[in-house]
């Protein structure tokens, strides 16, 4: 045993055993997930981002999303062209993700190694981090949460470089942090940005301590690389501008801009403003239609969106009203997901650990006031978001990834080796920070158990799913306009490199107005995006579900704003999803 524990110790103090062991765990999260779960997207806007890059939409690869950057969208488009018989958006998620992981393992063992923190509690951590954090954005794959792992891991390795760490390995860890923050920003924008205000925040933090401990040669090599890290994001947020507005067809960031303010932010309902609503130019059942994202209208335009945004109750509240409305928004998410609840437990067990660490170190007060500047900027950064209205479960659990990863390595800073220390005081912080561990690993697990129960629901969701796209597959002569409801398709591992499905549409989305979208429509002979134009020809129908609102919903539409007599149903394609074909008197 005294064999085992000494070579235990050799690896727990070797820079190279410590990578590699932080990959393997990084990889095992990935096995178990793909072993108990089925992978699929978080929603559809992967999905719509991978059908696009991989030419699903329009038979040929296509460089431009406007979600992600077009650096990201060239490679990926690449990648699909070279080998089509890959799910390269999952794969390159899964790839940015592993890649953050990794970094904050190896993090977490350096620091833990350094400062005197048992091996077995570093891995208590680990663990913590991998099922509470970490494994819910390896199941259900968003480019949110795969972006916000590249950006912990980009702060982690900021929080771990250290000053008796040789200068090679010191620029490996500040420019692994720089690449890392890189590859947040390539894969999603606004987590990136949200990324880079923590690993800034490190940079200072860093540097400031480095000066305070007389340090200078340190504190200069974390600047450098800090404003290398502005560089790069001024660098990528500047191509991202570019790309959405060089790819798409003119007026497509304005567009899109405004459509967001109006689907992602709070505005008021129809009933509760039908004089703004009727000023847009829209009725009821439009605007019904509209706030589930259907699009195929010439009354849905910039305008009407700006319109309707901006003549809003929530566009003309104060600061604070909104973050009075913020805090509400957030308890209700609690109680609506509970999951969200096991999130901010887990940050708040990660300062509890730094308090309760402080108390016996207070030595080491600078790594206090970082874990406490980072709750703090967490805090802050809430606020913006609340105020603007964007505080959903997603965002919460990117501000939660980011905060307790770098609360919890500034815990461990905290900590002091057995040697340094009287035997009752070492004693009681390990007791403090099992103590803090356990609670994390507790909720950790939790969060594990509820991604787990998810896959009661995956394999039909998805077999829905897949015979919608079959169907299409099967009658290519016609062109199938499906509502974003009707079996909803978040498949994250099929692919579709000899027949891709070009003639099956959403009926809105985020490619709206797009290239993709433009190209998509040629591909099909379709000169027009309005539903009045497109159901009357005698190849298009429409795929709805009978069980759900949405087919009477749009069938009222049809005959209000497009003429339509009626509809009649042409095929059931499994479980109460339908193809409909519109009639109109008169028609040929």
């Amino acid at each position: 045993m005294k064999k085992i524990g000494e070579t235990l110790k050799k690896w727990y103090g070797s820079e190279w055993f410590r990578w590699l062991f932080s990959l393997a765990c990084a990889l095992l999260i990935v096995g178990v997930a793909a072993s108990l779960s089925t992978l699929t997207f978080f929603d559809n806007d992967d999905l719509n981002i991978a059908w696009a890059l991989a030419g699903y939409r329009t038979g040929t690869p296509s460089f431009a999303h406007p979600f992600i950057n077009c650096i990201m969208a060239f490679l990926t488009s690449a990648l699909y062209t070279v080998l089509p018989q890959l799910p390269w958006w999952l794969i390159l998620q899964l790839v940015a993700s592993a890649a953050g992981m990794t970094a904050v393992f190896a993090a977490i063992l350096k620091i833990g190694h350094k400062h005197g923190v048992p091996l077995l509690l570093s891995l208590a951590l680990m663990a913590a981090c991998g099922a509470g954090l970490f494994y819910y954005g390896i199941v259900l794959v968003t480019f949110t949460l795969s972006a916000t792992m590249a950006g912990a891991g980009a702060v982690a390795l900021v929080l771990a470089a250290d000053a008796e760490d040789s200068k090679k390995t010191q620029r490996g860890y500040l420019l692994g942090a720089v690449l890392l923050l890189a590859v947040s920003l390539l894969v999603r924008n606004s987590s990136g940005l949200a990324a880079a205000c923590f690993v800034l925040g490190a940079f200072v933090y860093r540097a400031v301590e480095s000066r305070m401990q007389k340090d200078r040669a340190t504190a200069k090599r974390l600047l450098a690389f800090g404003a290398a890290a502005i560089v790069v994001l001024g660098v990528l947020v500047g191509v991202n501008e570019y790309g959405r507005t060089a790819q798409n067809p003119e007026g497509f960031v304005a567009y899109d801009e405004a459509r967001s303010s109006y689907m992602d932010y709070p505005v008021d309902s129809y009933g509760e403003n039908p004089v703004l609503y009727e000023k847009a130019g829209w009725d009821e059942p439009l605007a019904a239609l509209a706030s589930s994202w259907f699009y195929l209208d010439e009354r849905i335009t910039t305008e009407s969106f700006r319109t309707i945004s901006e003549g809003s109750a929530f566009a003309k509240t104060s600061v604070a009203d909104r973050l009075k409305t913020g805090v509400t928004d957030i308890g209700s998410m609690f109680h609506m997901y509970p999951l969200s609840v096991n999130y901010g437990v887990l940050v708040a067990a990660s300062y509890a650990a730094a308090l309760a660490l402080f108390l016996f170190n207070r030595k080491r007060w600078t790594a206090f006031v970082g874990a406490s500047a980072f709750l703090l900027g967490a805090v802050a950064l809430l606020g913006f978001l609340m105020a603007a209205g964007r505080v959903n479960l997603r965002v919460w659990m990117t501000v939660c990834m980011f905060t307790s990863v770098a609360i919890w390595l500034c815990a461990f800073r905290l900590m002091r080796p057995k040697a340094e220390s009287t035997r009752a005081a070492h004693l009681l912080r390990l007791a403090a920070l099992a103590l803090t561990l356990l609670v994390s690993l507790g909720f950790g697990y939790k969060v594990f158990r509820t991604v787990i129960s998810y896959e009661n629901e995956t394999p039909n969701m998805l077999a829905r799913s897949q015979a919608v796209v079959a169907y299409a597959e099967e009658h290519p002569e016609n062109v199938y306009i499906r509502d974003v409801y009707a079996a909803n398709n978040v498949d994250a591992l099929s692919v579709y490199p000899n027949n891709p499905p070009t003639n099956l549409i959403d009926w809105g989305g985020c490619d709206m107005n797009t290239i993709t979208r433009q190209k998509q429509l040629e591909v099909n002979g379709l000169s027009s995006t309005y539903a009045k134009d497109l159901f009357p020809l005698s190849n298009v129908y429409y795929i709805g579900d009978t069980q759900d609102r949405y087919l009477p919903m749009f069938a009222e539409y049809m005959q209000a704003h497009c003429g339509a007599s009626g509809y009649e149903v042409s095929d059931t394609i499994i479980d109460g999803i339908v193809a409909v074909h519109f009639t109109f008197e008169g028609a040929k």
